[in-house]
C-alpha cells in the first residue's frame, strides 16, 4: 500500500503535522509488515524501513511515525510503502492481506484526539490513479480557521506533472 503523505514537520501558525499510522492483520496467522519511508524529493532506491510481525488479529497503533529511530534523520515530509509477508517468506496475495489506516493532522490544534474523518486507507497499485484520472476530496472544512494538507506519491521511475485545484 502507498500512504502518500507522512510527515513530522512544523507548519503555518504553529501548525505542527504529524503522521499516524494503524496496521490491522486480519488473518487467522501472523503477518509479518515493514513500512518504508521515502522522502521528498529524494532517490529512494534504499529507503529506511521498520518491521513488525502482527499475531492474528492484531491491530498495531503507530503515533507520530517519523519519530521512529529507523526514520530519524531520513527527512521531514514523504510518502510511506507498507507491505507485508508471512513471517517464514512470501504468502499467496489472499493470505497477505491487512489493513493500513493514515492520518496527517495538525497535533498542535488537538493533540491526541481522535477524529474518524481524518483516517485514509492505504492504496494499493491496482487503485493508483492513472494519466487522466482525478480524485476529489469532498468534507473539508473551509473557512480562514482552518488549515489542511495534501500529499501526492507516485511509484514511477520517472517525474510526474500532478495538479491539484482548490474549491473555496
Amino acid at each position: 500500500y502507498m500512504v502518500p503523505q507522512a510527515a513530522h514537520v512544523p507548519g503555518h501558525a504553529g501548525a505542527l503535522w504529524r503522521t499516524d499510522l494503524v496496521v490491522t492483520n486480519p488473518q487467522k496467522h501472523p503477518l509479518r509488515i515493514t513500512a518504508a519511508f521515502l522522502p521528498t524529493e529524494t532517490d529512494n532506491a534504499e529507503a529506511a524501513f521498520v518491521s513488525d510481525t502482527l499475531s492474528a488479529g492484531q491491530i498495531l497503533n503507530v503515533p507520530d511515525v517519523l519519530s521512529l529511530p529507523a526514520f530519524q534523520g531520513r527527512g521531514s515530509l514523504g510518502a510511506m510503502l507498507v507491505w507485508a509477508r508471512e513471517p517464514d517468506g512470501p504468502c499467496r496475495a489472499a493470505d497477505c492481506t491487512f489493513l493500513v489506516l493514515a492520518r496527517t493532522y495538525n497535533s498542535g490544534a488537538a493533540p491526541g484526539a481522535w477524529r474518524s474523518a481524518e483516517w485514509l486507507p492505504g492504496v494499493p497499485a491496482a487503485h493508483a490513479l492513472r494519466p487522466g484520472d482525478v480524485a476529489t476530496f469532498g468534507d473539508v472544512s473551509g473557512g480562514g480557521g482552518v488549515r489542511t494538507s495534501i500529499g501526492l506519491a507516485s511509484w514511477s521511475p520517472a517525474p510526474l506533472r500532478a495538479w491539484v485545484r482548490v474549491l473555496t
